[in-house]
């Protein structure tokens, strides 16, 4: 991302925003819809090819990638709301397959003990 394209990382916010809409309504039902959705995301939240102005200097890009990107500056406040976007469709995405890990393990564990008994029904 670029720090001085606000009008750029504010379009990012609002498509993340809108990403964020369509996962948690079940728009990517499945795991490779969903991988096809995190790897661009996860190379934006990386941050290592952040920069302060396009055509930026390698040391000026180290420079700011080190210090001036955590000022304060409505340039970086675009960004981070990008950012912070992003993070939320990793969040609900990875909620969504822990729950769905979740899910399965407790049929498995059921089937287990309803087809060859376990200690549950010494439980009740």
């Amino acid at each position: 991302m670029t720090a001085n394209r606000r009008d750029r990382n504010n379009l990012t916010a609002k498509v993340l925003q809108i990403t964020k809409e369509l996962v948690l309504f079940g728009y990517y039902p499945t795991a490779p819809l969903l991988r096809e959705v995190l790897g661009p995301l996860l190379d934006l939240l990386d941050g290592a090819t952040d920069q302060a102005h396009e055509n930026q200097l390698p040391d000026d890009v180290d420079r700011w990638q080190t210090g001036a990107r955590f000022e304060k500056s409505a340039d970086n406040k675009s960004m981070f709301q990008a950012k912070l976007n992003g993070a939320d469709v990793v969040d609900i995405v990875l909620n969504f397959v822990f729950n769905q890990s979740l899910f399965r393990f407790l049929a498995q564990f059921k089937e287990v003990c309803v087809c060859h008994g376990c200690f549950c029904h010494s439980l009740e």
